[in-house]
């Protein structure tokens, strides 16, 4: 008798147990789309300097671009206010990893090494991966560049830091905050080219200063830009997936992507 009741003491003890290490109430939000649903505001983390992509208006402020409208329109659909928190580009990954925010919306480049970090949405645009160079170098070959003369610019905590280093092993490789950064070093004659994605060379790098630089041809990587999750976020990488189908059969992304590139979007997908 005493050792069933020493039994039955140790069955209740153990379900006691488990209860206290249970959700304090049923109700208790188990994924970041429900929380964000919960607190009525996403949080989403930007690196706010590239247009037309996603920049801060001087006049008002108020971070816009594609990216921005991108994330008001699937606020508006999910029923949410939002809120933008604008990183350094370095800060981004750190920003999603400590939960500061709920995503990531920016020009962000999918690599193999870093699904295993993060979860990615669909591809929201195509793009590439471009040197910019000063014309007086007379370099018009990628190979070129592979000199112990030749110091690049790149963004820290980008992937161009990475291309730079492999591509161009006999060069030297200069870090910038930003992009402008680096852009400025390369009118100042600090650097002789630099690194970084397609439209941040053609529209922030090249317009205004096509006397003085030049873009090659070549796309160092194709590349697709995504809204970055945190890994295991399957519900909310999932909630902006279906966006990006949606507004892509309705004709809402196009809209978008037209006001803000000024011209016309065709369909683009992997391996055609």
């Amino acid at each position: 008798m005493m050792r069933a009741r020493s039994r039955l003491f140790l069955t209740i003890a153990a379900f006691i147990l488990c209860l206290s290490l249970a959700p304090a109430y049923a109700g208790e939000p188990t994924n970041t789309l429900q929380e964000v649903v919960n607190r009525g505001k996403v949080i989403v983390g930007v690196n706010a300097y590239l247009r037309p992509l996603e920049f801060t208006n001087p006049q008002t402020g108020e971070i816009v671009g594609l990216i921005p409208d991108l994330v008001n329109l699937y606020a508006k659909k999910l029923d949410v206010k939002v809120e933008f928190a604008d990183f350094k580009w370095a800060g981004l990954f750190p920003a999603l990893e400590t939960k500061k925010v709920d995503f990531l919306a920016g020009n962000i480049t999918t690599t193999i090494p870093r699904t295993a970090k993060m979860e990615f949405t669909h591809p929201f645009l195509y793009t590439g991966e471009r040197v910019i160079l000063k014309k007086s170098l007379k370099i018009s070959k990628l190979v070129e560049l592979n000199s112990d003369k030749i110091t690049f610019g790149v963004s820290k905590g980008s992937i161009h830091v990475e291309t730079a280093e492999k591509r161009f092993p006999k060069a030297k490789v200069q870090r910038f905050d930003t992009f402008v950064d680096s852009v400025q070093a390369l009118k100042a004659g600090r650097i002789d080219a630099s690194i970084d994605d397609e439209i941040n060379v053609l529209v922030t790098g090249l317009q205004g200063n096509e006397a003085a630089f030049m873009v090659l041809p070549d796309n160092l990587l194709p590349q697709t830009y995504r809204f970055a999750c945190r890994l295991g976020d399957i519900e909310m990488r999932r909630s902006l997936d279906v966006f990006f189908e949606e507004i892509k059969l309705t004709g809402e992304y196009k809209e978008i992507y037209e006001k803000w590139f000024n011209q016309k979007w065709e369909p683009r997908y992997i391996g055609n």
